[in-house]
Order: C-alpha cells, then sequence, then structure tokens
C-alpha cells in the first residue's frame, strides 16, 4: 500500500504534554469514588480469590461465577499486591493502565500511517472523548479489551509486509490473551479491521500458509488452557468456563438471553460515547464520501476498518452501548486525518461551519462552567441536589481554565499547536476539553 507523505512539524517534545495529561487524567483521585455497578462483582470475586488461593474457579460468596474470564481478576489481585490492598484503587487501575497503553498503540499505528501530528492530534481526541475517560476510570475489562484490540492491529501493521511464523503467533497471542480480559472479541475485532487491506492489497495469498495455522493453534492454547485447568482440577465445581465461553460469545452473538436492542442502537449510542466531538465527527463523516478517491489509501482503510466494527458489533443479537467502545480509537484517527486535512481530507463551508459550532459548544460548557454559581441554587431548588462546596469550587476554576485557554489561543494562535503538536484550529479545542473532563 502506497502511504502519503506528509509535513513532521511537531517535534517529539509534543508527546509530553499528552503523556502528563493521560497520566493526570487516568489517575488523579482514581480511588476516591466508591465501587459501584460491576466494580463489586469484580472486587469480590478477586477477594474471594485471594483468600481461598484458588486462582482458576471464580466465586461469589460460594457460588461458582465463571460469567468473565480469568485475567481481569489476575491483573486486579497483582495491583492489589503493589497497593498493598484490594480497594478501589486496586480494582481501577488496571483499566487506567489500559488507557495508556490505548492511547500509546493508536499514537504507534498512526505514526506508521501518516504523520506525528496526525497521531497527536488523534491521542487529545481519545484522550478528551467523555465515554473513554469514564471507563478508564472504571473498574471493568472494556478499556483493556480496547487496549488488546489496538494492539493488535497495531502489531499486523508493522509486520504486515513480512508475514511469518513469528508475527502470525505474536498477533494471535495478543488476541487470545485480550480474550482473556472480557472475550472473544478481542480476537474478531482486530480481524475485522485488518480484513479491509487483507483483501484490497491481495495479501491473503501470503496468510494461507501452514505457519499461519500453526500459529494460531498454538496461542489458542492461552486463552482454552485455564479453562481447561479450570474444568480437570476441581470436578465439583458447578460451572463451566467453556460452556460459559460458548454461552457469552457465541450464542448471545446469535440467539442472545439478554441485552436485546434494536440493529440500529449504535447509530444514537456511538455519537453519544463520541461526546463532545460528535460536530467533527459528522464532517469527518461526510466530508470522506465525496473526497473518497483524494483520499490515501491507508486513508480508505480506516474508514474500511471502522465500517467493519460498526458492522460487527451491529450485527449482534446482544448489543450494549459500550460494546461498541473499540471503534472509538479508529474514530479518533478518522478526525485526526479530518481536521488535520490530511490523507487526502480538505474543508469546504460545511466544514467550517461544524468546526464553529464545535468550538462554540466548548466555549459554552466552559462559560457554564464559569457561571456555576448561579446555577446552583436554581438547580437545588428544582431537583432538591445541594452541591457540595468542593464541586463548585471545581465547577468555577474549570470554567476559567477551560476560557482561559480559548483566550489565549485566540491571542496567541501559534504557542498552544507547538505545544501540543495538533493544528493550529484544533489546539485549543482539544486542550480546552481536557480540563472540561478533568475538572
Amino acid at each position: 500500500m502506497k502511504q502519503e507523505s506528509y509535513d513532521e512539524r511537531p517535534g517529539y517534545a509534543a508527546y509530553v504534554p499528552l503523556g502528563i495529561a493521560t497520566l493526570v487524567l487516568s489517575f488523579w483521585s482514581l480511588g476516591y469514588r466508591g465501587l459501584w455497578a460491576a466494580e463489586g462483582r469484580w472486587a469480590e470475586v478477586t477477594r474471594q480469590m485471594l483468600l481461598s488461593g484458588d486462582f482458576f474457579h471464580p466465586n461469589i460468596n460460594g457460588q461458582p461465577y465463571f460469567d468473565k474470564p480469568l485475567l481481569t481478576y489476575w491483573l486486579v489481585a497483582v495491583t492489589s499486591f503493589f497497593t498493598g490492598a484490594l480497594d478501589e484503587w486496586a480494582v481501577r487501575i488496571p483499566s487506567a493502565l489500559a488507557l495508556a497503553v490505548t492511547l500509546g498503540t493508536t499514537v504507534w499505528l498512526g505514526r506508521r500511517l501518516w504523520s506525528r501530528q496526525v497521531v497527536l492530534t488523534a491521542g487529545w481526541f481519545l484522550l478528551s472523548t467523555y465515554s473513554v475517560l469514564f471507563w478508564s476510570r472504571t473498574g471493568m475489562a472494556d478499556i483493556e479489551n480496547m487496549a488488546a484490540i489496538m494492539l493488535a492491529v497495531a502489531w499486523y501493521w508493522t509486520w504486515r509486509d513480512r508475514p511469518c511464523f513469528k508475527s502470525f503467533l505474536v498477533f494471535y497471542l495478543i488476541a487470545f490473551i485480550g480474550a482473556q480480559l472480557k472475550g472473544l472479541t478481542a480476537l474478531v475485532v482486530p480481524i475485522a479491521a485488518i480484513i479491509p487491506d487483507v483483501l484490497t492489497e491481495k495479501r491473503w495469498r501470503g496468510y494461507l500458509k501452514p505457519s499461519h495455522f500453526v500459529a494460531a493453534a498454538l496461542a489458542s492454547l492461552v486463552y482454552f488452557g485455564p479453562f481447561l485447568y479450570a474444568s480437570m482440577t476441581r470436578p465439583d465445581y458447578q460451572s463451566s468456563g467453556l460452556a460459559l465461553v460458548f454461552q457469552e460469545n457465541i450464542q448471545r452473538y446469535f440467539d442472545p438471553i439478554d441485552h436485546v436492542e434494536p440493529f440500529y442502537i449504535y447509530f444514537y449510542e456511538l455519537p453519544i460515547l463520541l461526546l463532545p466531538w460528535v460536530p467533527l465527527f459528522a464532517g469527518a463523516l461526510l466530508m470522506t464520501w465525496p473526497r473518497w478517491k483524494q483520499l490515501a489509501a491507508n486513508t480508505r482503510w480506516l474508514v474500511y476498518a471502522t465500517a467493519m466494527i460498526f458492522l460487527f458489533f451491529s450485527a449482534s443479537g446482544s448489543r450494549r452501548s459500550y460494546y461498541i467502545l473499540p471503534i472509538l480509537p479508529f474514530c479518533a484517527l478518522w478526525m485526526a486525518l479530518y481536521v488535520s486535512q490530511a490523507g487526502g481530507f480538505s474543508r469546504d463551508a460545511l466544514g467550517r461551519l461544524l468546526h464553529r459550532c464545535q468550538w462554540g459548544i466548548i466555549a459554552l460548557l466552559g462559560l457554564i462552567e464559569l457561571v456555576s454559581p448561579f446555577i446552583w441554587p436554581l438547580l437545588e431548588a428544582k431537583t432538591g441536589f445541594a452541591a457540595p462546596a468542593g464541586l463548585k469550587t471545581a465547577a468555577v476554576v474549570t470554567g476559567m481554565a477551560t476560557l482561559g485557554v480559548l483566550l489565549a489561543d485566540w491571542k496567541r494562535p501559534q504557542f498552544l499547536p507547538r505545544l501540543t503538536g495538533t493544528p493550529e484550529d484544533a489546539a485549543g479545542m482539544l486542550l480546552a476539553t481536557a480540563i472540561i473532563l478533568g475538572g
């Protein structure tokens, strides 16, 4: 695949602000909030494992609970060893670390295919997308699943021109280890993402060889091995991990027992997951089709891969909003190409209008935060919610910082692009949104 050449204006120093922002937004006060929703199940299963010393037969209150694979519990257990306690921090740190891995692999993938500016912009988009930050601060396996998927796709692109036993084996090891985190989507989604490149570039002939299938078979032992060991060592354990693998990953896809939603759910759930970047994603989407022939081949692959992932999750009989989270790094790269006007993208009058709408949304959010002292009394009178003093103070500080960044970007339009390595008309919005989410 011939790749387009790009300007390398941002220096390596531009990675530093993105790294610092990732650490702050991922780990600041991570353990402050009590466990909620499914976090309690992850914590309780791990607690039982630590108490019993049995890490292959998960249970809750003495009842078998093999609904999820084992690796997520093991990561929480290892984290608790380093933190010294099984608490909110230990339950959530694996997800926070997985966000760093996701960002790193997204940057690596984008750097191989486009430019440093594009990948820095994609990193900021991903970090400032509310759903990504929300789930990365939640003790569940969804961001870890996303990280494994991006690792597998990045590995493919690293070795795509050198298909051999090693490249096949590592790809499937990443995918099957990821499947031990949440399920077989960590295997299927990377394959769905790379199939367009394999077919359009006629690379499939290089993959139909014995080393490919031997590598896949060997790597699958990493996934099936723990389930087989669990069934062989505890005949009295009243739950089969392999049976639940079939039920949770295959049966639920074709004949769901729960989470039955209409096939079009992701048409409105994906924009919600992309908040607050819906106008820019709409611009990227609308500008893709009229310029399809002008797009670089690697950009067309990205669009195909995003579509394949969307179709895979839409075709499932079992649908929930956060199931489609793995599509977000691809959307971030797509938006980064659009705002950078790279990969064959350019902007017309509609694109400029959507850009102004996006800027207005960020400025409005900052203004609401700033004037929140006048809003809290009205909210309390209407709903009975009395905001704590810390929240009131944080809202004002966040609003001041957000509007301050937008003002600085207006007065000194060269400073933030140099600092973040992102395009001139996007740097202020990206940094301001990160501040809003941090607040």
